[in-house]
């Protein structure tokens, strides 16, 4: 289980930034208020803090500490759950505790005078309103702010709108899913003798460099420069289908419509250690990935830019029309089944969902009210047009450069499907870091938002986040449960609502 360490100096933000963290689902806990301890330094009793600043003297101060339960934090981390949990305060002995069982530590920064400031003006705690208190805290101030610093802490600027100290806060948690994607592809690796081979078969020309991206988390992929100095894509699969070939055409299929897409130059099958392998070697398109963009503050007017530009290039992408539903085969044709089918899979899973549940602490009974309301709502899925899907489309999969979008990349979880689903996708992985309704905003095609498609969204939204925790199962995978937790409550309030 995530457990991650918000800390910073009184009046930093901490107490309002766990009521928003609740607010989103989180698990948090208040250090101040329910982890921590006044202590007597030597005999280490616990002690009560003096409300009368005459028995609080400097004397008092010396012999007393402010000290969190570690008793309490290992009950905390034991815990069997998968969900992200915060933990926010400040004591003397955090960082002892932080390398024991903390997954990150973030620090919140503030100036001196913003401290005070905040201090004197709060109304939900008393602690600064006196002179001997707020002395204290212009004391340890910059101590306490270098001391974080200088442990390694991730600092954020906490006098910027608490939304954005929000966003920051969960970037900086999704960190822990980079430590264990970097974790997982450390297993796997192709020589590279057979990577040159499969290269100069792609395009006639030796490697001369390759370096490894740690991205995604099905495929090997390298950035690969030839002899003859040009670029490519390595992508290498241990999947039995790991469908090259249907996104070969739809990569092909969407350049047809002026949406820029990479060529795939080979797909190939080898053997490693007896293991079959695919490679799929592609040109690399010039740009950098969008998401690459919100580190770049320099960045903020090409950014703008090109939110405007992504719904026009997605309403391209779905005016390719498929001949069927669910993802597509190497030809680009579908299967010949109804958009019903697709969205009542989960029916006869029932029993799986519920082991999912419970593993994830989820109330059980939400199953059944999940499922109910995908049968219960059986008129909207007469949907006879599929487009193609993308399956994944967000930032790092759209390659930018100078204010354009230079590439669409990574289709592999291509299908012929209701264009709701990119949607649904983009909200539940990329929502936080550009909202769905700008990508609504720039949508070419407006006739697809009529009155079907807020209902139609959150039936969709209910089904993709079971079907990914089912899938968080299957690949180890703890991250992000609690983002596709409140989307099934998200789903199931504006179902229950419209019923």
């Amino acid at each position: 289980m995530p457990l991650i360490y918000i800390t910073g100096p009184s009046g930093a933000g901490k107490s309002t930034l766990a009521l928003k963290l609740r607010e989103e689902g989180f698990i948090t806990y208040d250090g101040d208020e329910e982890l921590c301890k006044w202590i007597i330094g030597v005999i280490g009793e616990e002690a009560e803090y003096p409300k009368d600043p005459e028995k609080r003297s400097s004397d008092w101060q010396n012999h007393h500490k402010f000290l969190m339960s570690e008793e309490m934090i290992k009950a905390i981390a034991e815990e069997p759950d998968d969900k992200t949990i915060f933990i926010l305060g400040h004591s003397p002995n955090d960082l002892e505790l932080a390398d024991k069982y903390f997954d990150k530590v973030i620090c919140l920064e503030i100036s001196e005078n913003t401290m005070i400031e905040r201090v004197t003006s709060r109304t939900n705690n008393e602690y600064g309103h006196s002179p001997d208190q707020q002395a204290i805290m212009r004391k340890w101030f910059k101590p306490t702010l270098d001391r974080y610093r200088n442990y390694g802490a991730e600092m954020i600027d906490a006098e910027q709108d608490v939304d954005k100290v929000i966003k920051a806060v969960i970037r900086f948690s999704k960190n822990n899913f980079d430590d264990w994607l970097k974790a997982k592809h450390s297993k796997i690796s192709t020589p590279s003798e057979l990577v040159d081979t499969y290269v100069q078969k792609a395009v006639g020309s030796p490697v001369s460099k390759a370096s490894r991206i740690v991205i995604g988390q099905i495929n090997e992929v390298y950035d690969v420069t030839t002899l003859d100095n040009r670029s490519f894509i390595v992508r290498i699969s241990r999947q039995d289908d790991p469908r090259f070939e249907a996104e070969r055409w739809a990569l092909d299929a969407c350049r047809k419509v002026g949406v820029p897409t990479p060529k795939v130059l080979l797909v190939a099958k080898a053997l490693v250690n007896n293991d079959s392998i695919t490679f799929c070697i592609e040109e690399k398109l010039p740009g950098r990935p969008l998401d690459e963009l919100f580190k770049d503050t320099k960045s903020k007017a090409e950014l703008d830019s090109i939110i405007k530009q992504i719904g026009k290039v997605l309403s391209r992408i779905h005016e390719v029309k498929i001949d069927g539903f669910g993802y597509l085969q190497p030809d680009g044709t579908d299967w010949d089944i109804p958009f019903s089918k697709i969205m009542l899979d989960l029916i006869e899973k029932e029993d799986e969902l519920l082991k999912v549940f419970d593993k994830f602490r989820i109330p059980q009974s939400k199953v059944k009210e999940s499922l109910a309301l995908l049968v219960e709502n059986t008129d909207l899925y007469k949907y006879e047009t599929p487009s193609l899907v993308h399956g994944d489309f967000g930032p790092p999969h759209i390659l930018v450069n100078d204010g354009s979008i230079t590439g669409i990349i990574d289709m592999q979880d291509c299908s012929g499907n209701h264009p709701v689903f990119d949607f649904v996708h983009w909200e539940t992985t990329y929502g936080r870091d550009i909202p769905l309704q700008k990508l609504i905003d720039s949508y070419s095609n407006k006739t697809l938002f009529d009155e079907s498609f807020d209902p139609l969204f959150n039936l969709v939204l209910l089904r993709h986040c079971m079907w990914m925790l089912i899938v968080r199962v299957e690949q180890d995978n703890p991250h992000d449960i609690d983002n596709l937790s409140r989307g099934i409550d998200r789903a199931l309030k504006f179902l229950s609502n419209r019923n």
